[in-house]
């Protein structure tokens, strides 16, 4: 609660302290919210749960009160987080690696939000959000660690985080494997139980993806127009936890699979056909994954009111109105090992 006390950071007094602080209890402590790993699969309020996410990357610019009706919607819809980009912009920290405090109440006011449904999210860094070349514009590793830290740090009342240090840290944001080491230590110091990730690609080879992963193996697969990598979901995540065999036990977390195009965008690799998702939502599960995220294009621009559902396309909608129930019928991991 430490955060909610430092002077002038929240001008409020009376009541409207008491409703903040109860607020931020209810969030803390809500027993359907509580995130975790046991071995490799996650566990919500000390039950073990096969997660499905979904980006909501400019989370943090949504209006409240469409905030409140897409969780709702989505929740309905057997979604257990969103996925959130806290350095869209603009970002939650500067080149200094000082928080800009707006943006914090409003993670704050998300993952609460979150929270009150039961559901869980993932905070997502990209250093490149801040300056698009952080060599170029000073943002140095240090930096960037000092606001990753401080994020954590606010994060601790909240019990519905996981958070991904860097987005595909093999490809983006100019970082090594010892300086997200680092980065880990310093969020452990300060929110030693929250659950951390550092996310990587398929061009980063899938042996180095377990070996290098923290607590959650976060993988962002292949993808091809075909459905190729829809098929090959199940045998991807039997490799990735083969690899797990001779590594200490952690989460599989699908965390960005292929997505629809946008209609502008000319995205050969992408895919528009609702049965492929489905397809490897099942097969993730079947195959004993511990989370799967339903990318889609709409997260890039959350600052309308417009409901998600009416930012999704056709083809997306029908993914999600299907998906729970398709799910459901799925045996999850070792299940499926015995019914074969």
């Amino acid at each position: 609660m430490k955060s909610l006390m430092k002077g002038t950071r929240w001008a409020v007094a009376g009541t409207g302290l008491a409703l903040l602080l109860a607020t931020a209890i209810s969030a803390q402590t809500d027993p359907r919210a509580a995130l975790s790993v046991t071995g490799d699969r996650f566990l919500v309020a000390a039950a073990e749960r096969f997660l499905v996410l979904v980006s909501y990357f400019d989370g943090l610019n949504r209006p409240a009160a469409a905030l409140a009706r897409d969780l709702d919607w989505l929740r309905g819809h057997g979604v257990d987080g969103v996925r959130v980009w806290p350095n869209v912009r603009p970002p939650i920290m500067d080149v200094g690696g000082t928080l800009n405090l707006r943006r914090v109440e409003s993670l704050h006011a998300l993952i609460e939000a979150a929270a009150a449904r039961g559901m869980v999210v993932d905070v997502s860094f990209h250093r490149e959000g801040v300056c698009g070349a952080p060599a170029d514009c000073g943002f140095s590793v240090g930096a960037f660690s000092r606001g990753v830290g401080s994020v954590a740090s606010e994060l601790s009342r909240h019990r519905n985080v996981l958070v991904d240090l860097q987005n595909e840290w093999d490809v983006y944001g100019g970082l090594a494997l010892a300086d997200l080491i680092g980065i880990r230590g310093a969020v452990q110091s300060v929110n030693p139980n929250l659950v951390v990730t550092a996310s990587t690609t398929s061009g980063y080879g899938e042996g180095e993806a377990v070996r290098d992963a923290f607590d959650v193996v976060a993988f962002h697969g292949p993808r091809d127009s075909q459905g190729r990598w829809a098929l090959e979901t199940g045998d991807l995540v039997r490799r990735l936890r083969g690899r797990l065999t001779s590594e200490p036990a952690r989460p599989i977390y699908l965390q960005e699979p292929n997505r629809f195009p946008l209609p502008s965008e000319r995205r050969p690799e992408m895919d528009s056909n609702p049965e492929h998702y489905l397809s490897a939502a099942s097969e993730a599960k079947r195959a004993g994954a511990g989370a799967w995220t339903f990318h889609t294009g709409a997260c890039f621009d959350l600052s309308s009111g417009v409901p998600f559902s009416d930012l999704l396309q056709t083809g997306e909608v029908d993914v999600l109105n299907r998906l729970s129930t398709v799910l459901a019928g799925v045996p999850w991991g070792a299940a499926a090992a015995a019914d074969d």
